[in-house]
């Protein structure tokens, strides 16, 4: 059975700690009662991720049938 997790009222900001949990559970993090919280290692694959995501949207999304793709950069 699928859950929908909590999700903060419009115009509030997210607390660090939610924003930590929703870039680990792009990692792996599965988030249960007894898990406590996401190493390094999840993190940083969230990270990874999220970057891809935001690639794809960049490539795919709304802003590219505007005009050319923009590829992000990272320095």
């Amino acid at each position: 059975m699928w859950k929908v997790t909590r999700k903060p009222p419009v115009g509030e900001p997210l607390s660090r700690r939610d924003a930590v949990r929703m870039i680990a559970r792009l990692g792996g993090f599965l988030a249960r009662k007894r898990d406590g919280e996401p190493g390094m290692i999840t993190l940083w694959r969230g990270l990874v991720r999220l970057a891809d995501i935001a690639e794809c949207y960049l490539l795919f999304g709304p802003p590219a049938r505007d005009g050319p793709a923009t590829r992000l950069t990272y320095t």
